[in-house]
Order: C-alpha cells, then structure tokens, then sequence
C-alpha cells in the first residue's frame, strides 16, 4: 500500500494471486439475505428453504475442461457456489428460492484474482458465446446478476470480485484513496479507520456490498443531503472490459467535454468489470447532533405532507444535515412493535442529525429546530436543547435507536416474511417538489388499488429517504397477503402497475436500487429519445459482443423510441 501525504510511504500490496483465492465465505444464505443463523427456520413457514445436499439443478451446460488450464483454476461448478451467485436479492429472488423454482442457475462461478485474468476470460467467453455477470457482493433487487434466459448464449458464466479487495493508496493531501471494486463497506472502512479516514457511505445493504458495486449501481448511503448518491465521491474509474482496460483521470473536477467517470458510475457490469476507483474521503466525524421531531394530523399522509413542507424549508434554506429523513409512523410502530409504549397513530417523524470533524453543531440544530416549530413539529429539543450531542458512535437509543437497528436488518425480517408466504417488498423514486403531493397521492392510490384487486388488501409505509433542494426521494415499503405458489406472479402485477403510475406522473423508475433488468422497461420510457442508442454505441465499443450482462440496463430486444 501506498501512502503519502503525511505517513510514510509503503510498498503497493501486489495484486492477489491464483493461490490466495477467496471464493465465499462459509456461513452465507444461498437463499437469502446475509447469514444463514439469521434466520431459524419455524414450524410456522410455508416455505422452507431446502439444504443444498436436498436441492437439484440442472448440470453445467459448460465444462470447466474445456477451459485453457491457467483458467479452470479460477472456475467453480460447485453447487452452492453456483446456487449463492445466481440470484440478487429481491423479493422475486428470495420467493423463488423459499419454493425451490432454481430453473435457471449460473453453469460456473469464476474467481479471478487479477486483471489479466479477467480478460482472459472475458475473451474465451467472446469465443465461446458465454454470458458473464459481475458478481459485487450479490445484493442486487433489480434482477442484475440473475443469469439470462436468452438462447443467445450456450451458457452463463458468473463472475466474483471477492479477490479484488484491497486499500491500494492513501493520498492524505488530496483526501481521497485508490480501493479495488470488490472491497466490501466493512473492510473498507476497517482500513480507512487506521488513517482516521472514512467514506461515511453506508447504504442498507453496506456489509455485503462493494465499493465497485456501489459505482457500478449509483448508490446511495449515508449521506440525506449533499453527497446523497456515490457519484459525487468518485474520483476516477479503472474499468476491465472484453476490448482491454480503461482508466479515466483522477482530477478534482474538469470541463472537458461529456464526464467520462459518468458513462461507467450506473454501467451496472454492460461494459465491464470495475477493478480499481480512487474515491474521496474526509476525517472521522468527532462531532454530532440529532433530534426527533413528530408531526401529527388527521391521517397519516396529511401528517407525512406535513412533515414534508418543514423538509423542504430545511434543505432549501442551506442547512445540509447528514440526516434529514422523514418516516412514516406506521413504518416505525411495524417495526419496533407495540413495547415501544409510544403511539404514532396519525404522525410522521422527522430524523434530523448533523455531524463534524471540527466543529460544534449547536447552531446548525437551532437553526433547523426553527423550522420544524414553524411547521407544527413536536419535540423536547426545542425548550430544553435537549437534542443527542455525542462524539463518537453517534448511535440513536429509544424509539428511533430501535428502528434504526430494525431498518438495517429489515432484509432478514423480509425473507421470514417471504416463509410465511407473504409479499414483502419496497419501492423507490424521486419527484420535483412541485409535483411532489400529486405524485405522491397518486402512488399510493395506485399502490393500495393494486394490492386490494391482486392479493384483497395490504398495507403500504413510505419515508424520505435523500433530500434534495428541488424534490425529495421517496422510499414505500409493501407488506401484503400472498396466494400460495402466485406470490411473485401477484407482485409483478403490483409492481408494473407502480412503475407505470411514477413514470405516468413525472418520476424516476429508480432512485438507488438501480436498474437492472426488473425497470429496464421503465427506464426505457423514462430516459430521452436518444439515450438508449447512446448507451448501445457505447457497449458495442467495450463489449462489442454483448456477452456482458445481457437484459440488463437496455432491453435484449433494444428498440430506441427516435
């Protein structure tokens, strides 16, 4: 590793090698999200996931012998391997896996261990005729990595980046680091804290996901306003492709031409595999501040509306909060439960928290406190300034510590959900603020319509999730009665009517879960008339044979509307 700027400089970790290969850790759901003792299986469950010595799948429609021999070492035919690397993590996915529908598992899964590897492979499989897939850390809920069904290919190769997971440079004067694409959030922020550095990026799926990932998706993490998506961290992109390797260049900012880091921040794996990005990162946040704030009306999407007005005065007066996220109350009594001896029956909750590695935050939490007694807000900060000041962990403890610990492991309450054969999914968008009630209404109108005519009912939650000074994200959240064996027949249905209601009404098919193959269509209508021939041209020069990742971002049957 190399490190300047204020330590000693050290000699580069050398790239990993074929006999330090790292395939999947033991302990991980081959069906479902994160660790298999997460989820003990109940007498309860309609479905039980079955154990890998009780599951059968097709046979590798390619063998790893017919591979040149410096790359059959890399190859797995496995069986858990290849069952763990053929699925995201959505709810079609987990549903399927709790039924046993494994129709179309990945025939090998490769662990290359650098990048000459990779092209390699990436040209035999050009020869061949197989599809690839980047494989991060599997948490796609847009159907990325899902192997294609197209008989384009004779096969489907699904590659991992598990070996590429090192902290290559640390630049102290310019604040930012050179990390490989398959680093996962933990070990990153395990190395940076040695350097009292952080990315403070923490998306929901931050355990199992990797800095190559997140580019590759366009997350988004930790930060509610200002530094909301990956993009604005990314300093320059090494991206692997079957036509060789592309380095952009690592500067501050530029005004030549179109972004080049753009065309591969959201590439989600069409054009390659990202191997390296120099990322910017700040100090440790010694300083913080937060409080919670109710907003109460008649029901509760006046009290949500509410809440939102006192939003949107904040962010557009300067102020930009680390946290800044308006809940829905029902979500939070869901998940927390009726021990939290607090009703929200009719209330939305605002989270707001500042954070700084130099400075008192007192000022920032009066002045944004202003706001919410403006707009009705309901809090113990504002009289007794009795909001959280804390300087290290900076975690939340009561109500909002609870859901806090219940939104980040909400994916394992999901899969239960979906043993119990009940439909447990979200959803997300963002809208312009002048169109933000309407949308809203709309969304949920159409939402709750859906659920009554295809599963006779449900219940539907929603929150801010990222704020911006021209429209909010919005995140909702579904829970609704299946049909035994129709579950993901009857959330397609759902699902399609949503998308067809946010496009219809002015939004984003996706805000941070990305595209992938499940709003490829969606994103189809909602993106110019041209851009679908654009992002074409630009895989036919990386991927000219379209092996990588088809279905995914454009339709397999592209059709540009110009």
């Amino acid at each position: 590793r190399r490190v300047h700027g204020g330590f000693q400089k050290k000699k580069m970790t050398s790239t990993t090698t074929t006999s330090t290969i790292l395939r999947t850790p033991q302990g991980r759901s081959w069906w479902g999200w994160g660790w298999e003792k997460e989820v003990k299986i109940e007498p309860s469950f309609i479905y039980k996931p079955l154990k890998i010595n009780e599951i059968h799948i097709r046979s590798p429609r390619v063998n790893i012998n017919s591979f040149p021999p410096l790359l059959r070492v890399i190859l797995s035919d496995d069986k858990f391997e290849r069952l763990y690397h053929s699925r995201g993590k959505s709810f079609e996915d987990i549903m399927s896996n709790v039924q046993g529908n494994i129709n179309n598992p990945t025939d090998l899964v490769a662990f290359p261990g650098n990048e000459h590897e990779l092209i390699d492979l990436f040209h035999f499989c050009e020869k061949k005729n197989i599809s690839c897939i980047i494989f991060g850390g599997g948490t796609s809920v847009v159907g990325a990595i899902d192997p294609t069904t197209s008989n384009d290919y004779i096969g489907t190769i699904t590659i991992s980046m598990n070996n590429f997971n090192k902290l290559l440079e640390v630049d102290f004067k310019s604040m930012s680091v050179l990390v490989e694409g398959g680093m996962k959030g933990p070990d990153l922020e395990e190395e940076l804290k040695k350097y009292n550095l952080t990315l403070r990026h923490y998306p929901q799926s931050f355990e199992f996901s990797t800095v190559g990932g997140w580019v590759a998706t366009r997350a988004g993490g930790h930060f509610a306003t200002h530094h909301t998506h990956i993009d604005s961290l990314v300093q320059a992109v090494r991206i692997c492709t079957p036509r060789g390797i592309n380095q952009t260049r690592r500067l501050p900012a530029s005004g030549a031409g179109p972004d080049e880091n753009s065309h591969y921040i959201g590439s989600e794996g069409i054009y390659g595999a990202i191997t390296q990005v120099w990322i910017r990162v700040r100090p440790r946040p010694t300083h913080r501040a937060a409080a919670t704030i109710y907003f109460q009306d008649t029901n509760a999407e006046n009290a949500f509306l509410k809440g939102a007005e006192c939003v949107r005065d904040i962010v557009q007066s300067g102020l930009l909060p680390s946290n800044l996220r308006l809940i829905d109350g029902n979500e939070i009594q869901m998940q927390v439960g009726p021990k939290s001896g607090v009703s929200l029956h009719n209330t939305s909750v605002l989270l707001i928290g500042f954070e700084s590695h130099q400075h008192n935050l007192d000022n920032n939490m009066k002045n944004a406190l202003e706001y919410c007694i403006k707009h009705g807000g309901k809090s113990d900060a504002y009289t007794l300034e009795k909001w959280d000041r804390q300087t290290e962990t900076g975690e939340r403890d009561g109500l909002m510590g609870g859901w806090a610990s219940s939104f980040m492991k909400a994916a394992y309450s999901r899969d239960k959900l979906c043993c119990l054969g009940m439909i447990s999914e979200t959803f997300e968008t963002a809208i312009t603020w002048d169109k933000f009630k309407k949308f809203h209404n709309s969304v949920l109108h159409t939402t709750k319509n859906a659920l009554k005519n295809v599963c006779g009912g449900g219940n539907v939650t929603f929150r801010f999730t990222h704020i911006y000074t021209d429209g909010p994200a919005v995140y909702y959240t579904v829970i609704a009665p299946g049909k035994r064996g129709e579950e993901v027949e009857q959330w397609k249905k759902v699902k399609k009517a949503v998308l067809d209601t946010i496009i219809k009404e002015g939004g984003t098919c996706t805000h941070h879960h990305a595209v992938g193959k499940m709003h490829a269509h969606a994103f189809e209508q909602e993106r110019g008339v041209m851009f679908g021939k654009v992002i074409s041209s630009i895989k036919n020069v990386h991927d000219p044979k379209h092996i990588l990742s088809p279905g995914v971002l454009i339709c397999d049957n592209h059709n540009a509307k110009l």
